[in-house]
């Protein structure tokens, strides 16, 4: 991929100079659709080489194209800002590639990045930017190309700048437009090229990128407790929000300054990080200051974003624009090779320098000296070399004659848990590799969370395919507990083990050899790992526990070796168990602590079974004594079953008892349950019907319970009517959000109501993260609806007010694009991750608002309340602070409307209600609002993917979820290009009309199928119309929001749009709820029908009563409610 970097901004830096910033930047994104194409259809490794080359081309051009294209187009009073939001997407990205490719199966990531991919279609609508074409001397062109980035609205202020521009561009290639060496000679140049290098190379030599691909290691050893992609995304979030705070203070406090305060705290904390590493390698106890790594790191990550960033926006600035295109592309250049080279040769270097063994052992180090006393002693004490292993002395010894001449076979290695299987391939690891080499050679799965068919032909495929460049020898996969994969995918495992035998090694570790194919078997060396013997566990035992200093008694240590049936891992679990609840180990102590039946208790149980005279007495005996000790069914079989075995019974009684055990043993691995029932046919009549009877009888009425993990396992089993409530309660919440932040955004301002709205969803996703049963789960969900509800009410009502008239409906359909933009993240999310990691995701997500508090209020709002100065100043931030003259006007003439529209008083009352505009306005507004619910396309969302499915479409349900979200995208991002263009009105009605023939024309179709008819030559009908449905779905839901705002006057517009939004939660809430009994009455193609009659009607109705707001102030919008307009 670095290659292909390397050529991608050579050849996309040369075609800036040449065909400019814009179209070369689109035809750059092509190799990366060719790319994710290629990886979705991929049958061997050339395929996946020449993606990730494409891939890499692309980048490449994203580098060096987007830095000199935000540059040209910004004013400068924002151009920071926005180069740091370029950082901030880029952080996004990461956080968002770290969810997909971490729980994503991988035959199914390249559709996700095409779907991500098709956002970049809002490119299109951008022009050139203004100084390419003043360099090409296309002056009309850039004109308009800078006054649709400045707003028509400021034309004088953009005259003068063009003129500005015009004048700069005009005195640096008056000669030529060819470079040539006489453009380098002016010493500002030599000296912004020498800065924009030393500054570019920043990038590379302070670390930060190296110390990435390192930290999720730290972060797990650290003990934290968080699952490893969870700690991933803390760490892209971590980075993020660095670049969030740089993005802040870039224009405040300058390039310079941000820079170099950036760079001094990173070389702080290296230093910090080097001096504890070089004390504690040097023996002295650090303890007290364990802390200080962790720290270190976290403010790496953290300052890392101004250093990554800075310096690619800073180069545009600094180099004269003759002279960009060219040097920005031999700079960006360099750095994909630099990069590579630090990425291959970092660990040599660090194994010669000592470097890794200060930056990154010694927190390996660290972290361990810091667990000692609490790691678990089954890791604390296992063994790490060949020749500490204390069992199986032929396998060793045969194992490190094949390790030592190089003759490594594929091995299988099985046998009971805890008998040292892993620990043997550990330790072999260890004699194969160097340290630094681990990452790269060694891939361990367990192959009981990771058993499906996608994890072989994805991870360990690319593993196995991908051939190390600098490390000699043979790769190792280590599948553990591989009894429990699949047979596709252990036929698929044999198809690899016969192709990259040459290249990689397999050790297969399982429980029970018969569940291994044939087939692996026989392309593998088996060793048996038989249970260790008390002589062999014994020693181990007795040095754990001189080293712990373990108080432990002869019966305690014989109860260990009895009880873990040659088990090591268990013989130290119970220890550690033991010894930390009783600070004793005797015998009584550990069957206690592991809540087993002492010996007495099995004989007294044995007695009451064979001697009791009631089956009542025998019932309450046991009964009473599980209930006392907290015994467990099948610990009591277990122990009868060795009981057994000492006592003198007739061979055939003792036959029939063994068969009925194994019997309650089979059912209880079934699942089933322990009560009382169990010994409902006790029969004390005979010795030995209490086989016949009683043994029988332990598994009656224990029907197999499976438990339904819908949410977590902590809650159990949840039914569909619960489901349906967790579902629909979001709707209460959200009618209760929209009521409360509606009243709010008239009392407290917009901004800090939604501020505060979105606290709810914060505790939303920390009580799923908690939920210990459906209330949880019911709480969260009401929860995320009144943040859902703040955000319908108020993003609409403030977009409106800080939005200029010429781009005001284009920013209110961007809302939209992301919404849809959302729903796909949300598909993707909710799709492929577990359950418990998703709330991590919605917090880490949530973190981006955090970027809204450096915003003021809305200028509106602000005049209302008499609040002038702060309003002009907000109007000043949002309009740039450029266009004083411009500003003045502009705060003039809406403080004009605003004290017009209130001059008596700021309370509302029934008088504002009177006047005819305002009337028709909320007439207007609730029937076209009304049509974002009643037009079906949010009730046939719900139902896409099946038909989807029914129509034999081949993909996958998750992908046609991902399919129906980009196709509802793409029709938004239509009318976000046409909301400014062909105005708000058209937009609506011709949306209307499309969606209204849509539905007409698959009710027909569902009609006809009914009734018997041959549609076989239209079978693309349906599909055809749900795509159209989707597609113009997104116009009739993103308009009616912004129209709304756009059509209240001021003073009422809160309370209004509170009352409006309001109605959208039950009413949709009622829709979902009897669709289906609607859809079994009238027929689907009925309701398909009574949609589309309703488009029909609202087509009709905006014709007559909507006004074109495009483009229009308020007051013009009143004139055009009266019709004289």
């Amino acid at each position: 991929m670095m290659l292909g970097g390397m050529l991608g901004t050579i050849i996309f830096g040369w075609m800036a100079n040449h065909f400019g910033r814009k179209w070369p930047l689109i035809v750059g994104m092509l190799p990366q659709v060719v790319a994710q194409s290629l990886i979705a259809t991929a049958q061997n490794t050339s395929f996946l080489y020449t993606a990730r080359f494409l891939s890499g081309v692309s980048g490449g051009a994203l580098l060096v194209l987007v830095s000199i294209y935000v540059n040209e187009i910004s004013e400068n009073s924002i151009r920071g800002t926005l180069g740091s939001i370029l950082g901030i997407f880029y952080g996004f990205g990461v956080i968002i590639a770290y969810i997909i490719c971490a729980y994503m199966p991988f035959y199914s990531v390249p559709y996700v990045g095409l779907g991500i991919l098709a956002l970049f279609l809002l490119f299109i609508i951008f022009p050139e930017s203004p100084q390419y074409l003043l360099l090409k001397q296309k002056d009309a062109e850039a004109e308009k190309s800078l006054k649709f980035f400045r707003g028509s609205s400021r034309g004088d202020q953009v005259k003068l700048e063009f003129e500005s521009l015009k004048s700069s561009i005009d005195a640096a290639s008056t000669k030529s437009n060819n470079i040539t060496l006489q453009d380098f000679k002016p010493a500002t140049t030599r000296k912004a090229l020498l800065v924009s290098y030393i500054i570019l190379s920043g990038r590379n030599l302070s670390g930060v990128f190296v110390l990435m691909n390192y930290t999720v290691d730290i972060f797990q050893q650290a003990g934290t407790g968080i699952d490893a992609h969870i700690s991933a995304i803390i760490v892209g979030t971590i980075q993020l929000a660095g670049t969030v705070v740089s993005a802040y203070y870039t224009d405040k406090s300058g390039r310079r300054i941000l820079l170099i305060s950036s760079l001094i705290g990173l070389g702080l904390c290296l230093t910090a990080i080097g001096i504890y590493f070089r004390l504690n390698e040097q023996g002295y106890n650090l303890s007290s200051v364990f802390w200080l790594p962790i720290a270190s790191l976290s403010g790496i990550m953290f300052l890392g974003g101004p250093v990554q960033n800075i310096p690619v926006y800073v180069l545009s600035e600094l180099l004269p624009t003759k002279i960009r295109g060219p040097v920005a592309t031999v700079y960006m250049a360099s750095v994909w090779p630099v990069t590579f080279l630090i990425l291959q040769f970092y660990t040599p270097l660090a194994d010669l320098l000592g470097i890794y063994g200060y930056l990154i052992k010694s927190v390996f180090i660290m972290v361990e000296n810091k667990k000692l006393k609490t790691l678990p002693w089954v890791e604390k004490y296992r063994p790490s070399t060949l020749d500490e292993l204390i069992s199986h002395e032929e396998i060793i010894s045969t194992i490190s004659k094949f390790i030592d001449e190089g003759q490594l076979p594929h091995l299988l290695f099985y046998g009971p848990p805890g008998t040292g299987k892993t620990t043997t391939i550990l330790a072999c690891i260890r004699k194969l590799y160097n340290p630094g080499e681990f990452n790269s050679m060694v891939l361990q799965l367990n192959a009981s969370d990771d058993r499906g068919i996608n994890i072989v032909r994805g991870q360990i495929l690319t593993f196995a395919s991908n051939r190390t460049i600098f490390s000699g020898g043979v790769k190792l996969i280590i599948l553990d507990e591989a009894d429990a994969m699949t047979n596709d995918a252990q036929n698929a495992l044999r198809r690899i083990i016969e192709k990259y035998t040459d290249n990689v090694r397999f050790c297969i570790i399982c429980n029970y050899l018969s569940k291994i194919i044939p087939a692996l078997q026989s392309r593998c060396t088996r060793f048996r790992f038989a249970p260790l013997l008390p002589k062999q566990i014994l020693p181990r035992l007795e040095y754990v526990i001189q080293e712990e200093n373990v108080l432990a008694t002869e019966d305690g240590k014989q109860a260990l070796i009895t009880l873990s049936g040659g088990d090591m891992r268990k013989v130290l679990n119970v220890l550690q168990s033991t010894w930390m609840a009783f600070k004793n180990v005797t015998e009584v102590n550990v069957y206690s602590c592991v809540g087993h039946p002492q010996k007495e208790d099995v004989k007294n149980i044995m007695n009451w079974l064979l001697n009791a005279e009631t089956f009542e007495e025998t019932v309450d005996q046991i009964k009473n004594l599980k209930t006392v000790k907290g015994l467990a069914l099948q610990d009591i079989i277990t122990e009868v079953h060795s009981y057994l075995h000492r006592t003198e019974l007739p061979p055939r009684v003792l036959c029939l008892i063994l068969i009925k055990l194994a019997e309650i043993e089979e059912r209880l691995a079934a699942g089933c349950n322990e009560n009382p029932q169990l010994f409902v046919k006790a029969n004390v009549s005979a010795r030995l019907t209490w086989n016949d009877c009683v043994v029988d009888s332990m598994a009656i009425g224990n029907n197999a319970n499976p438990i339904v993990n819908r949410f977590t396992p902590s809650l159990g089993s949840i039914d569909e009517k619960e489901v349906s409530w967790a579902i629909s309660i979001m709707m209460l919440g959200g009618m209760l959000g929209t009521i409360i932040f509606g009243l709010m955004a008239n009392h407290f301002g917009r901004k800090w109501p939604l501020v505060v709205g979105m606290l709810p969803q914060v505790v939303a996703q920390s009580l799923i993260a908690t939920a210990q049963n459906t209330s949880y789960l019911y709480t969260a969900r009401f929860l995320s609806g009144v943040s859902g509800g703040a955000l319908l009410v108020l993003v609409s009502i403030y977009v409106n007010e800080i939005s200029e008239n010429s781009i005001r409906g284009t920013l209110g359909s961007i809302l939209g694009i992301f919404y849809g933009f959302g729903v796909i993240i949300a598909y993707i999310i909710c799709a492929y991750m577990p359950f418990y990691s998703v709330p991590y995701v919605g917090l880490g997500i949530l973190a981006l608002f955090l970027l809204f508090i450096i915003f003021p209020e809305s200028p509106q709002y602000l005049l209302l309340k008499q609040k002038d100065a702060e309003a002009e100043k907000s109007l000043k931030f949002f309009r740039g602070s450029s266009r004083g003259d411009q500003v003045k006007l502009e705060f003039e003439s809406l403080k004009s409307s605003i004290d017009a529209a209130s001059t008596k008083s700021n309370n509302i009352t029934l008088q504002d209600f009177k006047p005819a505009t305002t009337r028709k306005a909320l007439l207007v507004s609730y029937i076209i609002l009304s049509g974002r619910n009643l037009s079906g396309v949010f009730v046939l969302m719900n139902y896409t993917v099946d038909i989807f499915q029914q129509a034999g479409t081949g993909i996958d349900a998750h992908i046609s979820a991902i399919i129906v979200g980009t196709i509802q995208l793409a029709g938004t991002v239509v009318s976000a290009y046409y909301t400014d263009k062909s105005g708000r009105r058209i937009l609506l009605i011709s949306s209307l009309i499309g969606l209204g023939l849509c539905l007409t024309a698959i009710g027909i179709y569902f009609r006809l199928n009914e009734q018997g008819y041959n549609l076989s030559s239209v079978f693309w009908l349906p599909i055809a119309s749900l795509s159209g449905i989707m597609f113009l779905g997104g116009p009739v839901q993103n308009i009616p929001v912004y129209v709304l705002s756009e059509l209240l006057p001021t003073k009422i517009r809160g309370p209004v749009a509170t009352v409006y939004m309001a109605s959208v939660w039950p009413v949709t809430f009622l829709i979902l709820q009897f669709y289906t009994p609607l859809a079994d009455l009238l027929g689907i193609y009925g309701c398909m029908w009574i949609f589309a009659g309703w488009c029909f009607f609202e087509a009709v109705f905006a014709y007559f009563m909507l006004p074109e707001t495009k483009g229009r102030n308020p007051e013009e919008i009143v004139k055009a409610l009266e019709g004289k307009i």
